[in-house]
């Protein structure tokens, strides 16, 4: 039938380019420890030159460099510009001035050297050749999706090269704001503003080079988590554009927007389910995937009444079948809200404690565990007040599984909930009190070994 045909291709070509970024990811999160390696090192390099007692006060980090010192910084500082205009045609201005600079401070070459290890970091492995990859992914989509209609339609002979030129264009499309290189930037920058800081807090409370080694080892565990979150969005971004080029070479009109059937589904994505648009009116964000980080609808291309099946899938990950034309709206209300037809979806578990209101008006079991909460985890939030702490849980814990947030109650009823774009992470307790939020330093992975502990049974 030709709507389960093309669901299933629609899958097999998102788990292609879901393969090629876990590849290419790989390689990035050993590039980001490499260069956390190399930080350390210089930080550890410059206590024992000036260090006493194993700590640095603010005062003795501005000292200026000697003319020996000097002169070997801007040497090698000189170096670097030099290699870095070879390599990739352009260098930090800022890295640039520095170099030319008559008078520089301890503090000032320390933090060239944090910058250097982050510009090659940044520029060649994260933008250099997560554009390559980008470029690879979309040809891939591009041939697979023009393959799949050759199968179906017969192939065209026509549409045997992909204009490159496309691929270029769509790398430098700020199609949610800013493009691929200006997000990469944003996030350098906050980066290297993120170590500086914990640099300037150790020297005035005069901490020693591991308690600083363990601060950055928090701040490089958010950044790659961001990397992943913006690499898996234009990785989305790209197999799609790819998509609707191959059904524009191909003469195909319409598309119809396809969500995931399971209870992850973001509501964006439920209302555009089993639309059909037209193949000239499609826009990224609006009626085109991705609708937001982390989506996982893509587009079919429409030929008129949908036959057949489409797959679904069940809180225990096994999938089944439904009519082709039920739409995500149908879809919960025959499996989710009615009484549990299929054995496979737990009825009523999007209306349960997962997404309960309550949560909103909820306390922590007590004040005294509260004030140990703000102790320990309100500055990892920035410059919030108890109340907003307090709030954050609440809307945690009361907002619905989407994309971003994901939930379970554990087998002793306990509500866990993470969200992955701000890395926060709340635990429920069964009498409707707070017991936890945090950001977990490990991320994702400390999500997923909740997940493995605690949701065994009802994990969603």
């Amino acid at each position: 039938m030709m709507d389960k045909y093309w669901q299933k291709r629609a899958e097999q070509r998102l788990e292609a380019a879901e393969k090629d970024l876990k590849e290419y990811y790989k390689e990035l999160t050993k590039a980001f420890k490499q260069a956390k390696r190399e930080i350390n090192a210089v930080v550890y390099d410059f206590y024992l030159k000036y260090a006493q007692n194993n700590k640095i006060s603010l005062a003795e980090a501005q000292n200026y460099l000697n003319f020996n010192e000097l002169k070997e910084f801007k040497g090698r500082l000189k170096e670097f510009v030099r290699m870095a205009k070879e390599s990739v045609g352009k260098v930090n201005p800022e890295l640039e001035n520095l170099s030319i600079k008559a008078r520089i401070t301890r503090y000032q070459a320390l933090e060239a050297q944090i910058n250097e290890i982050l510009e090659k970091l940044y520029v060649i492995d994260y933008e250099q050749l997560g554009s390559e990859k980008l470029k690879d992914i979309y040809q891939d989509q591009y041939y697979r999706t023009l393959f799949d209609m050759g199968q179906y339609r017969g192939f065209n002979q026509a549409f045997a090269q992909l204009n490159t030129g496309i691929i270029d264009e769509l790398i430098k499309y700020p199609f949610n704001g800013l493009n691929f290189s200006d997000r990469i930037w944003r996030q350098k920058g906050d980066l290297l503003y993120k170590l500086r800081e914990a640099l300037t807090t150790s020297f005035i409370q005069g901490k020693n080079p591991k308690e600083l080694a363990e601060s950055f080892a928090k701040v490089f565990q958010v950044k790659e988590y961001e990397a992943y979150r913006l690499l898996h969005t234009e990785t989305t971004f790209m197999a799609e554009q790819a998509t609707l080029q191959a059904y524009k070479d191909d003469g195909i009109e319409q598309y119809e927007f396809v969500a995931t059937l399971d209870l992850r589904t973001s509501e964006i994505c439920q209302e555009h389910d089993g639309k059909v648009y037209d193949v000239d009116k499609a826009v990224t964000g609006v009626n085109m995937p991705p609708l937001h980080p982390f989506c996982r609808s893509t587009t079919v291309p429409y030929f008129g009444e949908k036959e057949g099946t489409r797959v679904a899938r069940g809180e225990d990950g096994k999938t089944y079948p439904v009519p082709a034309d039920m739409t995500y709206e149908q879809w919960y209300k025959e499996y989710v809200v009615n009484k549990n037809k299929s054995g496979i979806i737990n009825t009523g578990a999007k209306n349960s404690a997962l997404d309960d209101k309550k949560w909103l008006e909820a306390p922590f079991s007590n004040d005294k565990k509260f004030k140990k909460h703000i102790k320990k985890h309100l500055k990892d939030y920035g410059d919030i007040t108890e109340e907003e702490y307090l709030d954050i849980a609440r809307k945690l814990l009361a907002e619905p599984l989407s994309d971003d947030v994901e939930g379970f109650i554990s087998e002793a009823d306990f509500v866990f909930k993470y969200r992955k774009s701000t890395n926060d992470f709340a635990i429920g307790r069964p009498d409707g009190k707070i017991s936890t939020l945090y950001k977990p330093d490990l991320g994702l992975n400390y999500w997923e070994g909740e997940k493995e502990k605690h949701g065994r049974n009802k994990k969603m």
